[in-house]
């Protein structure tokens, strides 16, 4: 048989009804089977009472062995035993047989504790032995005395006394189901309230469960773990209720400042303050230590003083912070080392620029001295070879002098300080743009303007160095109008480009452009991508690649041989441009 959740609650409240109605019925029995002896004796005859006897010894023995019975079997019993009685006393006295009473009391008990089924089955039983008796004493019973027999004889009497019993029985039924009705209600209330109750600790145990932290509950006079919660076993290798009845010495390091005494007095500052957060150093089972944060807050559970311990696993934390220290050591020592080495760069840079400026000058000079001193006075007596070596020699100083400058040009890119402010690019354009007129560095040199083509778009304003813009300007556009072809106009366009980034300068022109194979080259010194036809030394894009270093900006280059170029350029660092605002 499947036993229901209210069934197995409503069992005990049952069984006590049945011991209820069992202890009843001995006593009454008992009275009943004594006064059924007085009576007895007084009309010369013991054998009802004798068979009342025997049923009532067998109330009392159930009663006694009654924790070995079922409680339907007991009932069972007790209802059957009850209703021999009664119909002995009926078959004996008729209608005066007073524990006829009992008849609608037993069918009552049945309906109330019994199924359906059974309920009727034992009504139906008492209706036919109440309508027998009463027709068997109607008849005629000789046994009876006369007097008894006189009333025993008339129906009017059975019915009355039916009507009366049934009344009683109804009445009864009602009493007693209101009371057991209003019983089961109140069972009921409680069962919901305890399983409201019993939800409600489920739910807050799945979610102390599910917390990522452990949850500790102390005594705080003693300072014993009381309860635990949350993620034990896999922080601290323990099941909850290992650490039931332990100390904080069970779960810390052990040793100073991470002990027991370490730890009361944290608890007495909570106490003062109300919470105390801190790092400490705990012990998993294995006897591995780890880092963690706990928060200490004295609380109230019904009205008892408690320390709540909430403990967070910080371990991963602490041990990144160290690694990032160790990391940050290496990386200051490694920018210490690159910044000496780079001081010791420009130190071989300056020092190369003085043996530039004056080991390599002197010998110059003295060539170029030596050759206008043969100029001079044996130009005449020189065969055409010898004036044609000296011309040689005449070039070669020159361009030896001119890659001196520009060497030291280059060298000064790195020395110049850096002054930052609002730069008019437009007008720095303009300046250079005449000062390539000027120094014929444009084709129609010596004319009013330079017979190139430009379009020039209005740019803004941008924080930048003055003088290392001009630098960068001078180089670009000097190269956007050294390299033309002869075949066509050479046409310069210069606008702006707002990026994510910041503003670029982008100067764009048709002349010969170059191939895209080489343009690793561009920016080195040096490095020539054209034939020796155009003036240059190869050091112009280079000197630009390092101003813009300087600047923190940057450079790219697009090109496509007898086509053209292309140079974009921001003069400072990414998104650090700053538009006027007009």
């Amino acid at each position: 048989m499947t036993w229901t959740r209210e069934q197995v609650q409503k069992e005990p409240v049952w069984a006590e009804v049945v011991d209820v109605i069992h202890c009843v019925a001995v006593v009454f029995g008992s009275i009943t089977v004594a006064a059924g002896f007085l009576r007895s004796r007084s009309m010369g005859g013991f054998g009802l009472s004798i068979y009342t006897s025997g049923l009532l010894a067998i109330l009392v023995l159930a009663f006694v062995f009654r924790s070995r019975l079922p409680r339907m079997a007991r009932s069972i019993l007790i209802l059957v035993t009850l209703l021999m009685a009664v119909f002995g006393a009926m078959l004996h006295m008729g209608i005066y047989a007073a524990s006829a009473a009992l008849l609608p009391v037993l069918v009552v008990i049945a309906w109330l504790i019994w199924s359906r089924r059974a309920a009727l089955v034992l009504t139906i039983v008492v209706v036919a032995g109440f309508v027998c008796l009463a027709l068997l004493h109607i008849a005629g019973w000789a046994s009876i005395p006369y007097d008894v027999r006189l009333f025993d004889r008339m129906p009017t009497y059975w019915l009355n006394l039916s009507a009366v019993y049934t009344l009683a029985g109804v009445l009864m039924f009602g009493v007693t189901y209101t009371l057991l009705h209003r019983m089961q209600a109140a069972v009921r209330s409680a069962n919901e309230s305890e399983k409201s109750v019993r939800g409600n600790q489920e739910r807050l145990a799945e979610i102390l469960r599910g917390i990522h932290d452990v949850v500790f509950l102390h005594d705080p006079r003693t300072g014993l773990i009381l309860e635990a919660f949350g993620r034990v076993q896999e922080m601290y290798g323990y099941g909850p209720e290992d650490l039931i009845g332990k100390d904080v010495q069970a779960v810390s390091a052990g040793f100073a400042p991470w002990s027991r005494d370490e730890a009361k007095d944290w608890i007495d500052q909570a106490k003062l303050e109300g919470f105390a957060i801190f790092p400490w150093k705990a012990r998993r089972a294995d006897g591995t230590l780890f880092w963690v944060e706990v928060s200490i807050r004295p609380i109230h559970l019904v009205g008892e003083e408690k320390i709540l311990v909430t403990v967070s696993d910080i371990d991963g934390f602490v041990n990144a912070q160290s690694d990032l220290a160790t990391i940050n050591a290496e990386l200051e020592s490694r920018v210490e080392q690159r910044t000496l080495e780079i001081q010791q760069e420009r130190e071989a840079a300056r020092a190369f620029a003085y043996s530039v400026s004056h080991d390599l000058r002197s010998p110059l000079r003295a060539i170029n001295g030596f050759t206008k001193i043969l100029r001079e006075d044996f130009e005449s007596s020189l065969p055409s070879e010898g004036r044609q070596a000296l011309v040689r020699i005449e070039s070669a100083a020159e361009r030896m002098g001119g890659l001196i400058e520009a060497l030291l040009s280059l060298s000064k890119v790195d020395r110049h300080p850096v002054h930052l402010s609002q730069v008019d690019i437009s007008c720095l354009i303009q300046e250079v743009r005449e000062e390539l007129c000027a120094a014929a560095q444009c084709p129609g040199a010596g004319k009013s303007c330079c017979n190139v083509q430009w379009s020039v778009a209005s740019l803004p304003s941008l924080l930048t160095d003055h003088a290392l813009a001009r630098m960068v300007l001078t180089n670009v556009l000097g190269n956007a109008c050294k390299f033309i072809r002869p075949d066509s106009i050479q046409r310069i366009e210069i606008f702006a480009q707002e990026r994510a980034d910041g503003i670029w300068c982008v100067v764009s022109d048709n002349g010969v452009g170059f191939d895209m194979a080489y343009a690793d080259k561009l920016f080195q010194a040096f490095q020539r991508l054209h034939s020796d036809s155009v003036d240059g030394i190869g050091i112009g894009l280079a000197t630009v690649k390092k101003a813009l270093d300087r600047l923190g900006g940057a450079i790219e280059a697009e090109g496509v041989v007898g086509a053209g170029a292309t140079f974009r350029f921001r003069l400072g660092p990414a998104a650090n441009n700053v538009r006027d605002e007009v």
